[in-house]
């Protein structure tokens, strides 16, 4: 995945995960992860595992979606 798309798929993580009244911390434990993990996540520092991905969306309540494209 690109940095960009990183990025903008974190953003969409953070914005859900407070809208529902979660910290950072509880999302971690709910997901297995982390703290910085989730941090990081949410930045869109790291690379990420797509059943981690799965993961927190199902957690969060939505799907995540990724593009493809060709090179």
């Amino acid at each position: 995945m690109s940095m960009t798309e990183l990025q903008r798929i974190g953003q969409q993580i953070q914005q859900r995960r407070k809208a529902l009244g979660l910290t950072q911390t509880e999302l971690a434990m709910l997901c297995d992860l982390s703290i910085n993990g989730i941090s990081n996540i949410e930045q869109g520092k790291t690379d990420v595992r797509w059943g981690t991905l799965m993961k927190i969306g199902e957690i969060l309540g939505f799907q995540i979606q990724l593009q493809w494209s060709e090179l």
